[in-house]
This record gives C-alpha cells, structure tokens and sequence, in this order.
C-alpha cells in the first residue's frame, strides 16, 4: 500500500474508527502517521460516499440477523 501511495502521491485517511482500535492507534502512535476523523461529519465530502457505503453495509447485517 505505501508504495501504491507514494507512486501516486496519494494518502490514506481513517474516518470513525471503531474505539478498540482506535487505542491500538495511539498506543502504537499510527494516529500520529494516519489523518484520523473521529465524527464522520467532520470528514472532507469526497469521503461522503465511503460513508454512506459503511452505513449501508451496517444496515445489512444488523438486518441479515434478523432472517434466521
């Protein structure tokens, strides 16, 4: 991944994580190398639909439980 990223002068970016593992972040300093959102409202819009995706995809399988 890191040079998938450098060759495009991309970055990667984390948007409400989960607070297990958000720890495991700042225990190991990743919070100081990764751009952490913690309120996906205050994430840029361009992430808007990754969002939508986590939020439908959460929507699933709280639903898909349902059917057994």
């Amino acid at each position: 991944i890191k040079e998938a990223l450098e060759s495009t002068n991309g970055s990667l970016r984390l948007c409400a994580l989960n607070k297990d593992i958000r720890r495991v972040f700042e225990i190991t300093n990743l919070d100081k190398i990764f751009t952490i959102y913690d309120d996906p409202g205050t994430a840029p819009q361009r992430y808007e639909r990754s969002l939508q995706i986590e939020a439908e995809d959460q929507a699933w399988l709280k639903g898909s439980g349902d059917l057994g």
